[in-house]
């Protein structure tokens, strides 16, 4: 029990450590040497408890997506709904805070990352689309590639970038019209007005802040 609840401990150093170390300086320029020093362990840990510096940063990255989930799953939504406004908030918060934009657009090239956002469009499109397999597996490869493109878009736009209204707007038309979804405008429209009803932003070092303000 003991040296379970060591190891539990260490987990969660090499991640807050990590999170800081992502958020200050961010992914790429980190390693997992430097990980260790500022953690105070050996770099033998680190590769213990996680096979790299991709599967830290999923676990943060899944840590963030997983609270601003939790909050939205507490009110009425339907499971599109759900999946809608929880890909779209991931959007807004890129918008809100600089250093999680450069954080995902670093990320998403890694291919845990990519294989579980994969997993994602493709298990919405086997709820919600009566197309064909060829068909249900091509738009998965269109969905999975969008959200990272308008990332790249955004960044390399600099300040000619368009408003954060229309990448998620955007976003959006395209999931409903790959999902098949019936009245997308109104499922659009409808995500928007939700979406506004929430603050979300991250704290320093990745800590997630949601609030319902409307």
């Amino acid at each position: 029990m003991a040296n379970y609840s060591k190891g539990k401990h260490t987990q969660k150093r090499i991640l807050e450590v990590s999170s800081k170390l992502f958020y200050e300086q961010g992914y790429n320029a980190t390693n997992t040497r430097q990980i260790a020093n500022e953690a105070g362990i050996n770099l033998g840990l680190i590769k213990y408890h996680f096979d790299s510096k991709a599967d830290i940063a999923f676990r943060i990255y899944m840590q963030i997506r997983n609270i601003f989930d939790e909050a939205f799953s507490e009110q009425d939504y339907s499971y599109m709904q759900l999946f809608l406004l929880s890909s779209a908030a991931e959007l807004k918060l890129c918008f809100n805070n600089s250093h999680f934009l450069l954080f995902y657009r670093d990320i998403y090239r890694e291919s845990k990352f990519l294989d579980t956002l994969h997993s994602h469009v493709t298990e919405s499109l086997n709820k919600n689309s009566g197309k064909s397999e060829s068909y249900k597996a091509l738009a998965g490869a269109c969905l999975t590639s969008i959200k990272p493109a308008l990332i790249d878009q955004y960044i390399n736009a600099g300040d000619n970038h368009f408003s954060d209204e229309t990448y998620i707007r955007f976003y959006l038309e395209q999931q409903t019209y790959f999902n098949d979804i019936k009245k997308s405008t109104s499922i659009c429209d409808f995500i928007m007005q939700e979406l506004d009803k929430y603050e979300l932003n991250l704290n320093e070092g990745f800590q997630p802040y949601i609030k319902k303000i409307r």
